[in-house]
């Protein structure tokens, strides 16, 4: 097997999503009918495994859970099926197979990558023993590591995972095969994020090559290419053709914006921020405009209102701009609301003094970040409880902007907010923060970004 793959021992925990309902005849057959004839009866059918029902009752749990939104005890339940159907079939049958593919579905949306990596890599086994070690079905696993690698900062091994299953599709499908261009878009976003803006290029020219070549091809991989593609290129300082690249994808998405909103509402985001970053406030502006006129006419199209995002980013250059109050209108016109604790925050950095790429690390330039925000959990888990005595349904996200100074203190807190989360709350989680210290940063001063989530369950 591939060394993503099989590397790893196997996992403690496998999962099993039943195929066949208990009593079907591939879990083993339903009893004969009982026999008229001692003499001529069949062979008396074998004991059901007690087993079989353990997992099945965890399973039925599992889905239910799965259905209230409840995912941790999703997991917990799915795992439980996992081990009794390992003990049960082994862990390179099939049907643990399928079972793995559904734990890491589960764990990946619970933010659980650990757990959805552990299933992946046992998928993967069981694949290579079904079909080989080399399969399109090991090279769809390796792509899915890779990401969740690439999420975890774990650069290098999402390299290693994604060039060994670009290596699997140019072997089977041939190297002109959209779904090799599908993993090309993959290694040279990993290349971007490394900075290797040169070798990112490259790779994403080669897959553009293929889809440019490919008749009938998926409009939405074209996109993915051409929006890698003028990151990449902005990266390397080439701005004209990365505005070009991402016009390109945009001319593309207008035909299909009843679905695909939200990702012009991104590529225009990304416009405006690239615009801002070297400069050009007016373009900026006009860009983040035409990206909130965008999401204005889908608001109610799903839950969360598309408005926010493009919102905030107009407030920003609002603010930047010398216009405050506007800033403020926006907020209240999106349902947010801005809290700074501390010392005024800089403004954006300029363009001379805004590296195009920092290759990206768990703790950032300060040394000790991911240790230290680690150990606010508990006072954030104080904040939540406070509220919950309140509304027992409470949930929110939100982001907090931590400035450090050259000792390691916190210097301001920012964040912005739904109108409804409780200032108290925001109070207690800024205290958390500022009651820290962090190691003295690099360059005498940092930005570390705090990402919460509460979900009452």
């Amino acid at each position: 097997m591939t060394k993503a793959l099989a590397t790893h021992a196997l996992p403690a925990r496998v999962l099993l999503l039943l195929s066949c309902s208990l009593g079907a005849s591939s879990c083993g057959g339903s009893a004969p009918s009982p026999s008229t004839s001692p003499v001529t009866s069949s062979p008396p059918a074998p004991a059901v495994d007690p087993r079989l029902a353990m997992a099945a009752e965890y399973e039925a749990t599992a889905r239910r859970a799965i259905a209230a939104g409840q995912l941790a005890a999703a997991s917990e339940a799915a795992w439980g099926a996992a081990r009794t159907r390992t003990d049960m079939f082994g862990p390179t049958h099939a049907e643990v197979e399928r079972a793995l593919l559904l734990c890491a579905w589960i764990d990946e949306r619970r933010g659980a990558l650990d757990g959805a990596l552990s299933a992946l890599r046992g998928a993967g086994y069981a694949t290579t023993a079904r079909l080989g070690p080399r399969s399109l079905d090991a090279a769809t696993l390796l792509d899915r590591i890779a990401r969740i690698e690439a999420e975890r900062l774990r650069l290098d091994d999402a390299r290693s995972a994604a060039a060994e299953a670009l290596a699997m599709r140019e072997a089977l499908l041939g190297p002109s095969h959209p779904d090799v261009a599908r993993t090309l878009v993959l290694v040279g976003e990993i290349d971007s994020k490394q900075c290797r803006a040169t070798e990112a290029v490259g790779q994403l020219r080669r897959a553009l090559a293929i889809v440019d070549a490919t008749p009938k091809v998926d409009p939405l991989l074209v996109v993915d290419v051409l929006d890698k593609l003028g990151t990449a290129q902005w990266i390397s300082r080439s701005d004209g053709e990365a505005e070009a690249l991402w016009k390109r994808a945009l001319g593309i998405l207008a035909p299909l914006e009843a679905t695909e909103y939200a990702r012009i509402i991104a590529i225009q985001k990304q416009l405006a921020t690239h615009a801002a970053g070297r400069g050009d406030r007016a373009s900026a502006r006009a860009w983040a405009e035409q990206a909130f006129a965008v999401a204005e006419r889908h608001v109610g199209a799903n839950a969360a209102d598309p408005r926010v995002g493009p919102g905030m980013l107009l407030a920003d250059h609002l603010r930047e701009g010398g216009d405050p109050a506007g800033a403020e209108a926006m907020y209240a016109r999106i349902g947010r609301k801005e809290r700074t604790w501390g010392t005024s925050l800089p403004t954006a950095a300029t363009k001379s003094e805004a590296p195009r790429c920092i290759a990206p690390s768990k703790s950032g330039n300060v040394s000790n970040a991911a240790q230290v925000v680690a150990g606010m959990a508990p006072g954030f888990r104080r904040c939540y409880n406070a509220i919950l005595r309140q509304s027992s349904a409470y949930k929110t996200s939100m982001r907090l902007a931590a400035k450090i100074g050259p000792g390691g203190e916190v210097t301001s807190v920012r964040t912005v907010v739904s109108v409804h989360d409780p200032d108290s709350m925001i109070d207690c989680l800024f205290k958390a923060v500022t009651s820290t210290k962090f190691d003295p940063p690099e360059g005498g001063g940092a930005t570390v970004v705090i990402p919460i989530m509460f979900v009452s369950q």
